[in-house]
């Protein structure tokens, strides 16, 4: 890069100083600006990109150098550099799971897609990535170019979620030195110092196409929390602010979550809002909290008619099966009020399927069209999914229209027409073919990892089908199915058997939404990609976005029927090509998971394998001609690692001894190869636990000469079957010179999520006592953290002992953990690495006995009712029922000990062990997660007349029937009231 003045060129030059080429135009470079290079280099072919524009600055084609370092020069000044990575040409985005063409970061975190504008010919999309927005441009929306970090973190805390407008005649008067235009950006301040972060709203703005951004000085915030009263300055939820032009009023429209509702906000300058409405609460609220809501107006199809859409997602919460997305279609009044089209507790499904998050739409579309995009993922598992140096996948972005249906005016959403220009090889294509049950495969030797399905399907008038669809990514019994259900006019997507589905408990697997036939027509659009299913359903009526991770192998694909056949009106498949490398699509390549593989002496394992390119043709019924030519295996040292039987698809393999090998697979000439590298391990894990299992099938677990050794790059488990309340427990944890962290786990839930974890990190230079509830973990759950210095290759030995609440913990004969605490009161034993490999031996548990615990029901004396819970959920009710009616389950609690120093207890449910809980800001009787607060612990007074009352730390209230029997609630205590006082009934022992 050469600067002149606010300029830069960019010029490929020699070691002596001599240019091969220089860009033909120059780049705008401010002051303190951050240029971002890419250079492609693909045999004499250099390529360089300059901050994101689509044409490359550089072009040239150079045979000097074909090898050698990577380096920095600098001369005449000084320059910086930062965030620099070389990859190799053929690892670069082709990772396990990484997408042919969604939008994924190279490293990093993509989460909230924020900001997302069109101006002067490109569209900007910014994102989530650890409270700062990272930033792509693209010319399509589909090819997308990578720029630094736009927002990073400021002096009033993390930049969260928010929109982008641009600002094209100087309304904010921040633009009168740059042609009277600009990009601003709205985000949301978090302190993370302050209560619930003091959310407000935040403004920054562009000069410069985007390339460089700045914070406002005058008004760097624009809103503040509405929660602000005097020197407090508020911890509302208050967040993700999205803004819109209605030029019908001449005015922009800020929306912004309130938690359970959306606050409207109008301006006519940008900075200046004034509140205009508040909609939501009540009966509007199906359990998550509201957030990332977008605003826009949209003609109804077919007419003039114009309407007003918001969107919300809504977070993670059992009445909705984790995060979920709803619209509601209304007015905009010209008091900036939101007026619904339907009743409150309608809901309108955005997608059905369960990773569609956060969509927000483009601003300033030049075409008018109404274009968006959304985060795939589930806040049940936001971050879990087993993917390795990066994180987070993008939708395809769609286009959004209203449609008339016999239901009302609803939304429709198609893949936008620019994703057409991905279709590469036509793998198949058939019209007006009748397919029966049982025959042939239609799309028998069809492959492809990453396409589109364009499909058509009648049902005949007297068939009997019952169900047809697809098989997708299919091999070895795995696959994901995309179904319809005839008599039911249902369409479902099936994910139960689409690879790996074991990184969260939470991940569901089947999801069904109705779709009525068009005269007797389902219609599909179906787009696969590595990680990713996206089906469109009757013209994008109904939508489903999924993640799967397969194989990277499974491949295949089919077209079934069951009870009868239906008539293939038309059928299209097409290969879809790689936006992010075009040199993996140019060349034939063997597919398969080259992930390092780890085995115990005896142990047996399947690799499989695929050849991918190479494609040829391209009429009806093509296919890739590689997929059934032979595939050659080959092991580097069959003593340590023998191949048992193999065939084109798969290789079974044996660790046959101790030591490494390289497990290959080619194809026949050798040109195109992919390995697997094969550690196998000969040793004993002594314990005397027995039923050991793994959370996770993609985790390793091996028996080696230093004990059971866990590896994975995330969370993973290994439980014992066995369960104890109180114990002795005994094990020697060894973390791996490489890296890693390692816990030993008691009191467990059997997949190891919930428990007291005893940890030992070099990170934290500390041993932790700390417990999760389902995985989750905050700094308040750390109940003990003694500093030491933590050395990898060093064997700890660790002792714990349980007895009641009281825990004691030591280490290496020395007692460093005393304390008390009511959490867990029984549960299984278990070990847990995480961000590495730890070793563990001798782990043995002696002293063992079941937790004593009191199992009883409790009856109100005054009303004749029992404590009583319908199911063991988090928010469920607590309530009265008549005593001696329902199901024993759902009145049968357990009294836990908390361990505190004035005795008190947690009553939990007996099945799911959910803690009675007062609601402190509703002030109502739920129930909860045990979490250690005031609120979920009770002290018992005895009466002394064979009641007690049950009394609320948080408050002193005593737990009160109403006087009709009907309700329960907090009161003052009274000793002479029967409605206060409770008879505690055993049930027996726990």
């Amino acid at each position: 890069m050469r600067k002149d003045g606010g300029q830069v060129w960019a010029e490929l030059r020699k070691a002596d100083g001599r240019v091969i080429a220089a860009s033909e135009r120059a780049y705008p470079s401010a002051s303190k600006a951050r240029h971002h290079l890419e250079i492609h280099a693909l045999g004499s072919r250099i390529q360089v990109y300059v901050d994101g524009y689509t044409e490359p600055a550089v072009d040239a084609v150079d045979n000097s150098y074909a090898d050698g370092h990577a380096g920095f020069a600098v001369s005449g000044g000084a320059a910086y550099f930062q965030d620099v990575y070389l990859t190799a040409a053929n690892d670069y985005y082709t990772e396990k799971y990484r997408p042919d063409y969604h939008y994924s970061p190279a490293r990093g975190s993509a989460s909230d897609p924020n900001g997302l504008v069109y101006y002067e010919g490109e569209y900007h999309l910014f994102h989530q990535d650890g409270g700062t927005w990272a930033h792509a441009v693209s010319t399509d929306l589909v090819q997308w170019k990578r720029l630094p970090i736009a927002l990073p973190w400021n002096d009033l805390g993390h930049v969260w979620s928010g929109s982008a407008v641009a600002d094209l005649h100087n309304a904010s008067g921040l633009f009168a030195d740059s042609g009277g235009k600009g990009l601003l950006a709205y985000y949301t301040s978090y302190n993370p110092d302050r209560p619930n972060g003091n959310q407000r709203i935040g403004l920054a703005y562009s000069k410069d196409r985007g390339r460089t951004w700045e914070y406002a000085a005058e008004r760097p915030i624009v809103i503040e929390n509405p929660g602000k009263q005097g020197d407090d300055p508020g911890g509302w939820d208050f967040r993700d602010p999205k803004v819109v032009r209605d030029e019908e009023h001449n005015r922009w429209v800020m929306v912004v979550s309130g938690g359970d509702h959306i606050r409207f906000f109008t301006s006519t300058n940008l900075i200046d809002w004034t509140l205009t409405d508040n909609f939501g609460y009540g009966a509007y609220v199906r359990g998550g909290v509201w957030e990332c809501p977008d605003l826009f107006q949209l003609a109804v199809d077919g007419t003039v008619k114009k309407k007003w859409v918001l969107m919300i997602s809504t977070g993670a919460n059992p009445n909705t099966q984790g995060s979920s997305a709803e619209y509601f279609i209304g007015e905009l009044t010209p008091e900036g009020k939101f007026v619904n089209d339907n009743p409150a507790g309608k809901v309108l499904a955005t997608d059905y399927g369960k990773e569609y998050y956060a969509s927000m739409s483009f601003a300033g579309m030049p075409d008018g069209r109404r274009v968006m995009l959304a985060w795939m993922t589930n806040w049940d598992y936001p971050f879990a999914f087993p993917t390795e140096g990066w994180k987070g996948v993008l939708s395809i972005p769609r286009e959004l229209t209203l449609q008339k249906t016999n239901e009302g005016i609803r939304l429709a959403q198609a893949p936008i027409r620019e994703l057409e220009s991905l279709r590469g090889q036509l793998l198949f294509a058939a019209s007006d073919r009748l397919v029966q049950a049982d025959r042939e495969n239609l799309l028998k030797g069809v492959s492809s990892g990453a396409y589109e399905i364009e499909a058509e399907i009648e049902i005949p008038q007297a068939s009997n089908v019952s169900e047809f669809g697809f098989r997708l990514r299919e091999g070895a019994g795995k696959r994901t199915v995309v179904g319809y259900k005839t008599k039911e006019n249902e369409i479902y997507v099936d994910r139960s058997l689409s690879g790996d589905t074991g990184f969260s408990d939470r991940f569901s697997t089947l999801h069904q939404a109705p779709l009525q036939p068009d005269n007797r027509r389902v219609k599909l659009r179906i787009y696969v990609d590595d990680s990713s299913l996206e089906v469109f359903g009757g013209d994008g009526r109904v939508v489903f976005s999924e993640v799967i991770f397969p194989d990277p192998a499974h491949r295949e694909m089919s077209l079934f029927t069951v009870g009868g056949e239906v008539n293939v009106v038309s059928l299209k498949v097409h290969a879809l090509t790689n936006v992010w490398n075009k040199a993996a699509e140019s060349q034939t390549s063997i597919v398969m998971d080259t992930s390092p593989q780890q085995m115990g002496l005896g142990d047996t394992r399947t690799l499989y394998a695929a050849v991918n390119g190479g494609v040829k043709g391209g009429c009806s019924g093509g296919s890739d001609v590689n997929q059934n030519q032979p595939i050659r295996w080959e092991t580097s040292d069959p003593q340590v690692v023998a191949i048992t039987s193999f065939d084109q698809r798969q290789a079974v393999i044996r660790a046959a001894g101790q030591g490494e090998a390289v497990i290959t697979a080619s194809t026949p000439n050798g040109k195109a190869s992919a390995s697997v590298p094969v550690k196998v391990f000969a040793g004993e894990f002594h314990t005397n636990l027995i039923g050991w299992a793994p959370d996770l099938a993609a985790s390793s677990w091996v028996a080696t000469e230093r004990g059971i050794r866990g590896s994975y790059w995330s969370d993973a488990h290994y439980v014992a079957e066995e369960t104890a309340g109180d114990f002795v427990y005994e094990a020697e944890m060894t973390l791996d010179e490489k890296g890693g962290a390692g816990s030993v786990l008691f009191r467990a839930s059997r997949d190891g999520r919930s428990g007291y974890y005893f940890n030992i990190d070099p990170n934290m230079k500390a041993f932790r006592l700390f417990y999760k509830i389902d995985g989750a973990f905050a700094d308040r759950q750390v109940l003990a953290n003694v500093p030491a210095f933590i050395q990898q290759g060093k064997k700890y030995a660790i002792v714990i002992e349980a007895d009641g609440p009281r825990i004691r913990i030591s280490v290496d004969g020395a007692g460093i953990i005393d304390l008390t605490d009511g959490t867990f009161a029984e549960g299984h034993f278990g070990l847990h690495v995480f961000g590495g490999a730890a070793y563990y031996q001798n782990v043995n548990v002696s002293r063992v006995e079941q937790a004593k615990l009191r199992k009883t029901s409790f009856v109100n004396a005054g009303a004749n009712t029992s404590l009583y819970a319908a199911k063991a959920e988090n928010g469920e009710p607590v309530a009265l029922l008549p005593a001696g009616d329902g199901e024993a389950s759902s009145r049968t609690w357990v009294m836990v000990p908390t361990g505190d120093e004035l005795g008190s207890y947690s009553i939990r449910t007996a099945a799911g062990g959910k803690a009675l809980d007062l609601d402190t800001g509703q002030n109502k009787l739920q129930l909860y997660d045990y979490l250690g607060y005031d609120n979920q612990r009770w002290l018992l007074r005895d009466n002394g007349d064979g009641t007690v009352a049950i009394l609320s730390l948080h408050n002193q209230q005593a737990l009160e029937a109403s006087a009709d029997s009907g309700s329960l609630y907090l009161n003052e205590p009274d000793p002479a009231l029967d409605r206060q006082k409770w008879q505690v009934v055993d049930v027996g022992a726990p």
